[in-house]
């Protein structure tokens, strides 16, 4: 069984970017294959075919909001299945809601994991709003959409950050600093706790 590192944090506090990382480092080594899965990627597949499916998807994420947990945990099984086995997933976006997180902690991730981690970005609005309007997604052209992403994340953060602190090896990661900076720290994290 391998290990599953749910990244949590706000919009732009760099969970793609540092899941990305570490997937790179997991790698290098054959002993730990790995997968990095990013949510929101799953939901712009499903919105790019532009089906009534993909559409309705689309209607969510293209105003900041969260896509409802009746969809998105079938989806995020259905990515899960395609991912062998043995390989530590890498988790980003995938706690939005405390029902979301219930689910995945204690259903979808226990049959094929043996140690959950999580990581919480913990990250400025500031920064986040910053970072967001740098990268140019068309999910990210709207202020009223980032705003939106924003307060989502701040409105189920504790409930899903106190969740997590008991169902998992949790640690926090200061986000407001540079991609080495952050890395750095998630590194230290998961060479100490997953080792």
């Amino acid at each position: 069984m391998a290990d599953a590192i749910l990244l949590v944090g706000g919009p732009g506090s760099t969970k793609g970017t540092q899941g990305s990382a570490l997937q790179m480092y997991l790698n290098a080594d054959p002993n730990t294959p790995s997968t990095h899965v990013v949510m929101g990627d799953v939901f712009r597949t499903i919105a790019a075919d532009n089906d009534e499916y993909g559409k309705y998807i689309h209607s969510f994420t293209s105003q900041g909001r969260l896509v409802p947990d009746k969809e998105m945990l079938p989806c995020l099984g259905k990515a899960l299945l395609r991912i062998p086995e043995d390989h530590t997933l890498i988790l980003d976006g995938t706690c939005r809601s405390l029902e979301q997180t219930r689910v995945q902690v204690r259903e979808i991730l226990p049959p094929r994991v043996k140690n959950i981690m999580t990581l919480i970005l913990d990250c400025s609005d500031d920064v986040m709003r910053g970072r967001l309007r740098k990268r140019g997604r068309d999910d990210d052209k709207l202020d009223e959409a980032i705003e939106a992403r924003i307060d989502a994340y701040r409105q189920s953060e504790l409930a899903v950050a106190n969740f997590l602190s008991q169902m998992t090896e949790f640690r926090r990661v200061k986000a407001d600093g540079s991609a080495v900076e952050i890395g750095i720290q998630i590194l230290r994290h998961v060479n100490t706790t997953l080792a």
